[in-house]
């Protein structure tokens, strides 16, 4: 379903999936900070520092094989000079969001893990495709593979029984979840996450990019970010990152792959990288 769409039935499906939550305040004024081109790195690291567990796992995940770090960096300051606004802002959205991914009783159950676990590597997956593609954009990327299914998150949370029912069917089945949710609640999960990162204020892209990562081919906006999501959730699924695994899905064979002019090479290259990387560095971004 396109963007308008989407607008036309906000209400129907807010009423039905419940609340959507709500961008931690460290994180909504980073990304206010990053983007006003007045910003200093001083003002970045002022707000960032008032949060020391967020500096804690910042500094982790800067020095992770994701960034192929050559110096080791040692301090907030530095991580920002060296990694730049736009990547810390994306890890900032990471570590924030990492607390929503709790069930309503407010514990990381196998469910709960498995959708992080998921949602992180595609999120990896992301940025090793946009980085191999020589995409400039490559921390919007890995937010956008971040934020895939953070509707699917909202719904555990909201609809907890029968979500785990969804869940159920469709991997007893071995349909597409999408398929199960049209079915019994009437709307999907990328509904459900378009309506939460236009919450957040994020670009319309990323919002035309969260509602067509199942079909790229409908993106208004961003078909080749949409695309680049779709194989990055294919490559996850592949090596089983979050989810199980798929070993007869060809993500060659995608249309996306054709669309990105991506080989059966590159995409086994790419995903022994991701696999490499997110076996090494999950813990940094857990904390």
């Amino acid at each position: 379903m396109d963007v308008s769409a989407q607008a036309e039935d906000m209400e129907r499906v807010v009423a039905r999936a419940g609340d959507l939550p709500t961008m931690p305040a460290v994180a909504q004024k980073v990304m206010q900070l990053v983007a006003d081109e007045a910003t200093t790195p001083a003002d970045l690291q002022r707000v960032i520092g008032s949060d020391p567990a967020l500096v804690s796992k910042i500094l982790r995940v800067s020095n992770s094989a994701l960034f192929s770090r050559v110096r080791a960096i040692t301090a907030l300051s530095q991580a920002i000079l060296m990694l730049g606004f736009s990547t810390i802002r994306s890890l900032v959205i990471a570590a924030s969001v990492r607390s929503m991914f709790r069930s309503r009783t407010g514990e990381y159950g196998l469910k709960e893990q498995l959708l992080w676990e998921h949602s992180l590597g595609c999120g990896i997956a992301a940025r090793l495709l946009a980085r191999h593609l020589g995409q400039e954009e490559q921390e919007a990327a890995f937010v956008g593979g971040l934020l895939h299914d953070i509707g699917k998150v909202v719904l555990n949370a909201n609809l907890a029984e029968v979500y785990a029912d969804i869940f159920q069917e469709a991997y007893n089945e071995q349909r597409p979840i999408v398929a199960v949710e049209m079915e019994r609640l009437g709307f999907t999960h990328v509904h459900v996450g378009a309506l939460v990162v236009r919450r957040w204020n994020f670009s319309a892209e990323l919002e035309d990019v969260i509602a067509n990562h199942h079909s790229p081919e409908q993106a208004q906006l961003d078909p080749r970010g949409a695309a680049t999501i779709e194989l990055a959730d294919a490559l996850c699924r592949f090596h089983g990152i979050g989810a199980r695994r798929q070993e007869d899905l060809d993500p060659a064979g995608l249309p996306s792959a054709a669309l990105l002019e991506l080989r059966a090479r590159d995409l086994d290259q790419i995903g022994a990288r991701l696999n490499q990387i997110f076996q090494e560095e999950k813990g940094a971004f857990e904390g």
